[in-house]
């Protein structure tokens, strides 16, 4: 509740509204070696910009050089009121300038390692969890509400079954489709393409088109640009 103060006969109210309006909605910089206010996370390099509702949260290790943009930018179908969320207990690596995009949410547990490229976005809705290791290349496209996660969660026991691998590695300039499943395991050459709503685990070569549940090839030698 604001009070009403008037100086001279004129309220402070609108005032008070407005700048509390331009504190809740304008991107806040956190300049290198700052410490977050939020939950404890410590940015130790580089230069940070956090959208209106978002939460940065963790006592990880941040290794950000560069510049990473968290819940600024949006697509036509989220907003302002859509939570990002970043976490990070273990370590998050990232190189040139990273986008995660408004609604997204990104988490790294403690003792695991997320790490992207230059050029990278993340979009709205996506899901990306490390328990163990995660790399994203530089100049990837992962569209909106995909889920890349290095974990079953559960174990899962029989004979002959091969041990989980709980790793994930994105080669550069990969374009991840929408509602994409990105399991533990899977390992993108440089330059593939997930077409949208595909489950993918295993290894595919560079310049390769992938699509289904489970994912398979569906052409190699693809080029693709945005």
């Amino acid at each position: 509740m604001i009070p009403h103060v008037t100086i001279g006969g004129e309220s402070l109210v609108p005032l008070l509204r407005d700048r509390l309006r331009q504190a809740t909605t304008s991107p806040r910089s956190i300049p290198s070696g700052a410490m977050r206010f939020a939950r404890g996370a410590r940015i130790r390099a580089g230069h940070v910009a956090v959208g209106p509702h978002s939460n940065v949260e963790g006592h990880g290790l941040w290794d950000v050089p560069g510049k990473l943009t968290i819940g600024v930018n949006g697509m036509a179908f989220s907003t302002d009121a859509d939570l990002t969320l970043v976490r990070n207990d273990g370590a998050l690596h990232t190189t040139g300038h990273v986008l995660i995009n408004q609604g997204a949410r990104v988490v790294v547990d403690a003792n695991a390692v997320l790490r992207i490229g230059d050029g990278t976005f993340i979009n709205c809705f996506t899901f990306v969890h490390a328990t163990s290791s995660i790399t994203i290349g530089a100049g990837c496209a992962i569209s909106w509400r995909c889920e890349i996660f290095d974990t079953q969660y559960h174990e899962l026991r029989y004979e002959g079954r091969r041990p989980q691998l709980r790793r994930i590695l994105i080669g550069d300039h990969v374009w991840i489709g929408a509602g994409c499943r990105i399991l533990d395991g899977t390992v993108l050459g440089d330059g593939c393409v997930v077409a949208a709503g595909s489950t993918v685990s295993g290894t595919f070569a560079p310049g390769t088109l992938i699509g289904g549940s489970p994912a398979t090839v569906i052409r190699t030698g693809v080029e693709w640009s945005l």
